[in-house]
Parts: structure tokens; sequence; C-alpha cells
């Protein structure tokens, strides 16, 4: 195959793709676009103050729809005969799964941007014809750089879920993702500080209010302990998940393709 990233075939791939993918795009766009501006209006509603609504496109919303998008990047591996068409086709492995990187890294990113312009403009102006006898303001973040470092986190997850998983790739990994955050917050939980509490002292404590103002009052070096435990996990994984995920995710295709029987 020559050199091992040729970014001719990359450019390629990229393109080969969207094209063979592009009526699906289209049909989650479309559904998103729908989705998003029924959420995004129905949190209106529910935050509106009296008989005015301010209208907001929330980037949890945008970074839900992007997550499941990513999920399905390496959804022709859950089907035989597209997976062998995906292994065989004329380019080495990391150039597949970089054209895959790049397709949904920074064009879903763009397409997700310019969706959350989409659907505010609509939004605001379908309520302001629809109730125009309430007073209806517009608010917009800008702030595409704080949406951008959240995306690097959704990505890197769902990205490795969509190879990593076989089928149902999106609530798979939505489920392995909540057990990992919960592991991460236990230390900051009151009943496991309760029982980090029986450990030291061998007694139980009744109420977990008790047990929180008891750790904190007579052990205030092992509460202390339990935040920093927590405060640790969090910014190493803030800094090397990202990364860890993305590399993992291309052995875990390696990996797929030996089992396809293609190498």
């Amino acid at each position: 195959m020559g050199n091992i990233i040729n970014f001719e075939r990359i450019w390629l791939l990229i393109k080969r793709d969207i094209l063979s993918h592009k009526k699906v795009l289209w049909l989650y766009l479309a559904f998103g676009f729908v989705i998003l501006i029924i959420i995004n209006l129905f949190i209106s509603f529910i935050l509106s103050i009296s008989r005015e609504y301010t209208v907001s496109v929330y980037d949890a919303t945008i970074l839900i729809f992007l997550a499941v998008a990513n999920s399905f990047a390496f959804y022709d591996l859950d089907f035989g005969e597209k997976a062998a068409q995906f292994f065989l086709a004329p380019a080495t492995l990391l150039e597949k799964y970089i054209a895959r990187f790049i397709i949904t890294f920074f064009l879903f990113f763009f397409i997700g941007v310019i969706m959350k312009l989409l659907v505010y403009f609509v939004s605001y102006n379908s309520l302001k014809v629809i109730f125009s006898h309430y007073i209806v303001k517009g608010y917009f973040s800008y702030n595409i750089v704080n949406l951008f470092f959240m995306y690097l986190t959704i990505h890197a997850v769902y990205f490795f879920g969509s190879v990593f998983f076989k089928k149902n790739e999106f609530a798979k990994t939505i489920l392995i993702s909540a057990c990992v955050i919960l592991l991460i917050f236990i230390p900051d939980l009151e009943w496991f500080q309760g029982f980090i509490y029986h450990l030291f002292t061998g007694n139980w404590l009744h109420t977990n209010y008790y047990a929180i103002l008891t750790i904190r009052g007579k052990y205030p070096e092992l509460a202390l302990s339990c935040n920093n435990l927590r405060d640790t996990l969090i910014e190493v994984s803030k800094y090397l998940l990202v990364p860890f995920l993305w590399v993992l995710g291309y052995f875990r295709l390696k990996e797929e393709e030996v089992r396809n029987g293609i190498q």
C-alpha cells in the first residue's frame, strides 16, 4: 500500500464515506433539526416566567445530537458484508480510521454549530409569530470554544464506543459512561464517606447527614482526602481520557480487522 498514511487516499475515503451515507446523513439532520427545535422550545416553555418566554439553544442538546451521530461512526461493522467492504477498501486501516475521525470530529462539529444557529433562528421566529401577544426574548451563546472543548470528550467517548461495541452502540456507551462517572464521584458521596468512617471507627452512623458532619468535624483530613481523590480522578481523566480513547479506538479497529479474517 506504500506509505502508511497517504493524504490523497484519506481524502478519497472521506468523499466516498460521505457520498455513500448521504441519504442517512440528510435524514438524521432533518430528524435531529425537528427534535432539537421541539426540545429547546419545550425547555423555553418550562423556564418561562408569566407571559415572558426566553428562547435559547442549550449546548447540552447539541452535544446529545452529536453524541448520537458519533455512536454510528462505525455502524457498518455490525453487518458482515458492509464490514468486509470497509476492511477491503484500498487503503491502510490507519487511513480509514483517520478518515472517519475527520468526518466525525471536524465535519460533525461544524454541522453542530450550524444546527445550533438554525435551530435558534427558527425557534425564536416561530415563537414570536405563534405567541405574538407574549414577550419573546432571545438568548444565543456565541461561546463556540467552550462547546468545542466539551465536544472533545463527547467525541472521544462515543467515537470509541462506536468501534468497541457491537450494535446498540449509543445505549451501551451511555451505560458504561454512567458507571465511570459514578465511580469518579463515589468518593464524594455521603454513604461512601460514612463507610470510610465505619472502617476507621468500627461504628455505623444512622443518618448520612450526621455521618458527614462527624467526618468533617472529627476527621477533616479524611473528608479532604475523599474530595482530593475525586478531584484528581477528574483532572487525570480530563487530560488523558480523550487521546487515550482515540488511540485505543484504532487498536480496537485493528482487532476487528483480524477478527474478520482480513490482514
